[in-house]
């Protein structure tokens, strides 16, 4: 059980939305986190990476604030797919960017860590029709277990762990 949790959010609206929750948040750069060092058990962050100017950046700032574990949900840079999407538009203008695998993990290099990990995982499209989700997963599952294919799901889970 955890005894606080924080939300940080790089818009006022953003955080105004989280605070009508309930959720203690504030407005912060997750490149200039507003904490002491080693001030979290553990800290989060969603599908914010693929985002910021410098991504190494943040995986400093979210290091320096964890006393010791961390982990983020993010985009997948090999998926096709994404790559694709990155090219219109609306993705430009949001400053979608994608990384391979080997790239995230290089943003978090530090003598620092005792282990450092990424897996795949499925992202289940808003509106999949209900007959349709059981088929989804299980294709995702069977892909998974194919080298090439599993990066080509849409997200990845990384999750890390420091020395005390």
């Amino acid at each position: 059980k955890y005894k606080r949790y924080i939300a940080t959010e790089i818009s006022e609206e953003g955080v105004k939305k989280l605070k009508n929750k309930n959720i203690d948040a504030s407005m912060m750069d997750a490149m200039d986190l507003k904490f002491k060092d080693n001030s979290f058990d553990i800290v989060c962050s969603f599908d914010t990476m693929h985002h910021v100017d410098n991504p190494v950046k943040m995986a400093r700032e979210m290091l320096r604030v964890t006393r010791k574990y961390f982990f983020l949900i993010e985009a997948n840079g090999i998926c096709i797919l994404r790559k694709v999407y990155e090219r219109l538009p609306k993705y430009k203008e949001t400053g979608e960017r994608s990384y391979t695998p080997k790239k995230y993990m290089n943003f978090f290099k530090s003598k620092q860590l005792k282990k450092i990990s990424i897996k795949p995982f499925l992202y289940m499209v808003p509106f999949t029709p209900s007959p349709l989700i059981k088929l989804m997963i299980k294709l995702s599952e069977t892909l998974e277990q194919v080298p090439i294919l599993r990066w080509q799901g849409s997200s990845v889970l990384i999750y890390g762990e420091k020395f005390l």
